[in-house]
């Protein structure tokens, strides 16, 4: 699912890190909300890929690699 718009429903409660007033000139609770959610994604997209570079390191193998091609970045909110 990755971090496609719908920021909430990407990530797991353990990773609701993102949950204070972010910084834009968008000041309302919807912005707020949005942008936290999205970095909430973000954050846990970042650790699935972990997960699975440190799953292929421990292969041990010479030849195992990892390529992971990001489809594309959002402006959420953007300042």
């Amino acid at each position: 699912m990755g971090t496609h718009i719908r920021y909430k429903e990407r990530y797991p409660e353990a990773f609701n890190k993102f949950n204070t007033t972010p910084k834009t000139k968008f000041n309302h609770d919807l912005a707020h909300k949005t942008i936290n959610s999205y970095d909430n994604a973000v954050l846990y997209n970042g650790s699935i890929v972990y997960s699975i570079i440190e799953q292929v390191k421990k292969q041990n193998k010479s030849s195992s690699y990892v390529l992971y091609l990001s489809d594309h970045g959002e402006d959420v909110y953007y300042n």
